[in-house]
């Protein structure tokens, strides 16, 4: 099985990471929902040529009993289920040494040929008063924001503000409301000139290699 691993870096020193809407997994559609799917393909397709990756629902997750990281993964509204053991696909915290002054460091993998996400493990410091929101920040690249913003946010390198802003939520939810295997450049203005109310879903078979990148 082929595999790929690419390597990114989020650099925390005072500002986050933490938590939006989700759906489940089944089934094509004949209608898009509506949304930005350039913004979407930026932060999260563009990553799979083209190809959706998430999560199916509900999402298991195993903090460890850090304290107040549920809350922070409950802050983006999907169908989390909270365990106490390490699932193989699912999502794990732990604390630890993600590097040199990175608060955070997540490392997600998915099936390359549906985008299908399989396991992500989030490792934080132990030491978090210089930051602020990482378990937030870091459990939204585990559940599919590949890269990080410019807009004074959350998902800034540095973790911004702390707040989610309104287009990182609505990519999470637009994301979370179509099918696992989902190729959304149809919907990509630079595919057509303007978007067709109703299409067909393009869903790839299961398989393929595991593709794992590394998001600090």
């Amino acid at each position: 099985m082929f595999l790929l691993i690419l390597l990114f870096t989020f650099s925390c020193n005072n500002g986050g990471s933490s938590g939006g809407g989700g759906s489940s997994s089944s089934g094509g559609g004949s209608s898009w929902p509506s949304g930005d799917y350039n913004y979407l393909n930026t932060h999260n397709a563009s990553y799979n040529s083209g190809i959706i990756v998430r999560w199916q629902t509900p999402i298991l997750v195993n903090t460890n009993g850090i304290s107040g990281a549920e809350d922070s993964f409950r802050q983006w509204g999907l169908p989390f289920t909270f365990v106490t053991y390490n699932p193989s696909e699912g999502i794990t915290v732990t604390i630890g040494d993600p590097g040199a002054g990175i608060c955070g460091k997540t490392f997600s993998s998915y099936y390359r040929s549906n985008g299908r996400m399989v396991s992500a493990n989030i490792i934080i410091r132990s030491d978090l008063q210089h930051c602020v929101n990482t378990i937030t920040h870091e459990a939204c690249h585990a559940i599919g924001f590949f890269d990080h913003t410019s807009d004074g946010g959350l998902m800034d390198t540095a973790g911004g503000n702390g707040q989610i802003t309104t287009p990182v939520r609505n990519m999470i939810s637009l994301l979370y409301s179509l099918p696992v295997g989902t190729d959304i450049t149809p919907m990509l203005s630079a595919k057509i000139p303007s978007l067709i109310p109703r299409l067909e879903y393009k869903k790839i078979p299961d398989g393929g290699g595991i593709v794992t990148r590394v998001i600090e």
